[in-house]
Formats: structure tokens, sequence, C-alpha cells
């Protein structure tokens, strides 16, 4: 097979195929597709024999990434891709949630993207920051602050209690 591109639309393919092998294999520990290790390879040996020198590393027969190329911001792009997926699935799964788990047809699914855009205008503006998870531990707490429906209700106590994220909101009454 012979492909021709240019130099930047190889560049792009060494990082599209970079990017596709992390998401693939970098927590698989060692489990890891090793077919796509070696098409990696053959992309960053062509990069070596093609004067990209700075993009490779060659550890004797494998060719791969150097530390150059793994610096230069192709981790920030994946990086990127991983807090948006992370943000949508969170606001989804809580939006199902919220919904009781229902099954999403068309008569719900506008009300499954409202509720989504409130979380994902919420994570846009305060990341993780307000985001709490119930224990049982908590849970029992003599709270004045939760409503019959157990959940809190800032007015009961003046105003936002989250004003120091980092203090267990149970310890304040405890």
């Amino acid at each position: 097979m012979e492909l021709k591109l240019t130099t930047k639309q190889f560049r792009r393919l060494l990082d599209m195929a970079y990017i596709g092998n992390w998401i693939l294999n970098s927590a698989r520990g060692d489990d890891r597709f090793q077919d796509y290790d070696q098409v990696q390879h053959l992309l960053f040996q062509k990069a070596e024999e093609e004067g990209l020198d700075a993009l490779t590393l060659r550890l004797g027969p494998v060719c791969m990434p150097s530390p150059a190329y793994i610096n230069g911001g192709i981790h920030d792009a994946i990086a990127d891709y991983e807090d948006a997926i992370f943000f949508r699935i969170l606001a989804e799964e809580l939006a199902r949630r919220d919904m009781d788990d229902v099954p999403i047809d068309e008569s719900n699914m506008e009300e499954l993207h409202q509720r989504m855009d409130a979380y994902m205008e919420e994570f846009e503006l305060h990341g993780t920051d307000h985001v709490m998870v119930e224990t049982e531990e908590n849970l029992d707490v003599k709270c004045p602050a939760r409503n019959r429906a157990g959940h809190f209700d800032d007015k009961a106590v003046g105003g936002s209690f989250m004003n120091d994220p980092y203090e267990p909101i149970w310890g304040r009454w405890a």
C-alpha cells in the first residue's frame, strides 16, 4: 500500500495515531492492544526515516514518540478531550438520576437535555467544586439545612454552605 501525504498531513496522522493509541491503551496496563502499538511504532519509524528526528526516540529496534513530542502539547489535547467527555457523561448521568432513570424517548428527551445543560453550566462555572457525595455516615447527621426530602437547603443556614468546599459538610453540625 502506498499513501502520499505532505509533511504536515503526516504530522497530523502521527498525532491521530498517538491519541488513538493513548485512548485505547493508556489504562490497560499489561493487557494492551499490541497491534495498535505496532502501527504507532511503524508511523514513528517512518517519521524518523523522513527526517522528523525531533519527534522520535529509538530504543533498540523500537521507534517511539520522543519526550519533545510527548511534552509538545499532545497531552493537552488529550486532557481537553477527557475533561469534555467527563463532564458530559457526568451531566447525563446526574440528569438521568434526577429523572429516576426512566427510559429516554421523544417524550422526555427535551427534559434530559435541559437538565444536562443546567449541569454543564454549573460545571463550566465551578468544575466539581459543588459536587458532594452523600454517604450513610453524613446522611445520618442531624442537619438543620436538610429539607424533608433529605436535600440541603442553603436558606436554612443563611446562604451557601459551600463557603469552604474543603470542610466536611457533616462536621458543622456534629
